[in-house]
């Protein structure tokens, strides 16, 4: 009798050690998948305005007036804050898959 407790507290111990190693493989995977899609927009981004400066220097080889370009300037401007946002978020996201990645480890 006494080595079926043994036997049902070491089953137990056993289910809990799995649990906690599945939520810490769970958080490793979320934590991917963030940096993940956090890459893939400022890859956008960058694709983005890439594509947008090839299409304004077409525009630009004829003549434009100084408010089109104020407002092309401006955009691009914008496009480039949302850029370095976006570089932040990836460093964000980077430092803590890190993190979950060293517990997970352990």
């Amino acid at each position: 009798m006494a080595d079926l407790n043994k036997i049902k507290r070491m089953s137990l111990l056993v289910q809990l050690a799995q649990n906690n190693e599945d939520d810490r493989s769970k958080h490793l995977a979320q934590a991917r998948a963030a940096m993940d899609d956090a890459k893939e927009q400022l890859a956008n981004l960058q694709e983005y305005r890439a594509n947008y400066l090839e299409s304004l220097r077409g525009k630009m080889s004829g003549a434009s007036n100084p408010y089109n370009l104020t407002s092309y300037q401006q955009f691009v401007s914008q496009l480039a804050d949302a850029i370095s946002q976006q570089e932040r978020v990836v460093e964000q996201n980077q430092v803590f898959f890190e993190k979950i990645k060293s517990l997970w480890v352990h």
